[in-house]
């Protein structure tokens, strides 16, 4: 047989409930704002800015570490973020990733331990790319560079074409371009640095000259002669005339 269940509501059980749970939000509250008010007139260790920390093209001494995290500890800094940059500053005796270099970094590590600093340390030897002993010059960070040889047609073609800058020794050939040259031997001023491939100064602007279309190249007239380069740059091809 069903069962019918009688519920009396304890009417004074949840006023008393609702005032005690008041009391001890306020009570919180007080607690908080002192707590806050504390913690801006002395800032926990938590609280401590931290420095980027540029360490130049392995430039490095244990001596010259602790005196720049001993007076980061007197300034108040709470850590550092190591960042290894080049900049152009002569090579040190501690390249990045060497057994010199791990060893000043587990001594960065003890000193900051010893003046209640922390570490931490972006992921590459560069500003956007990871680097080290084992990353190669094949393998890094690079960027398109070109030269230019103008040959006059017809006639056949065969010598080493002018290489492009290196860096780091290295240089990849990527594609071999002939176009015929736009009338009056027309360039673009600054071609270079509008590509972003040097550090020209540039200035914004927001309207361009409308160049002739005698002194454009038509996307139809580029030749691809990639296939006619051969060992040591050597180009081989039998130019059309102009």
């Amino acid at each position: 047989m069903p069962h019918c269940f009688l519920v009396k509501p304890n009417t004074l059980l949840f006023p008393r409930f609702l005032y005690l749970s008041f009391f001890l939000s306020l009570a919180a509250a007080v607690c908080t704002a002192a707590s806050l008010e504390k913690g801006f007139i002395q800032p926990p260790a938590s609280a401590r800015p931290w420095v980027y920390w540029f360490w130049l093209n392995g430039n490095l001494t244990s001596n010259g570490i602790t005196a720049d995290l001993e007076a980061m500890q007197r300034a108040g800094i709470g850590g550092v973020l190591i960042m290894e940059v080049d900049q152009g500053a002569p090579k040190g005796q501690a390249p990045f990733g060497s057994p010199v270099w791990r060893q000043l970094f587990q001594h960065v590590c003890a000193e900051a331990h010893r003046l209640g600093l922390q570490v931490n340390m972006n992921n590459d030897a560069g500003w956007c790319g990871s680097g080290g002993p084992w990353i190669t010059p094949d393998l890094s960070m690079q960027k398109v560079v070109w030269s230019e040889t103008n040959v006059e047609g017809p006639r056949h073609f065969e010598a080493a074409l002018r290489e492009p800058e290196k860096a780091a020794s290295y240089y990849e050939d990527i594609a071999v371009l002939a176009f015929p040259t736009p009338a009056g031997n027309a360039r673009l001023e600054g071609v270079q640095a509008k590509a972003a491939f040097t550090p020209d100064f540039v200035a914004p602007r927001t309207e361009f000259p409308e160049i002739p279309g005698e002194q454009t190249v038509p996307v139809e007239k580029i030749i691809d002669l990639t296939a006619k380069l051969g060992p040591g740059g050597r180009l081989d091809w039998q130019a059309p005339a102009g």
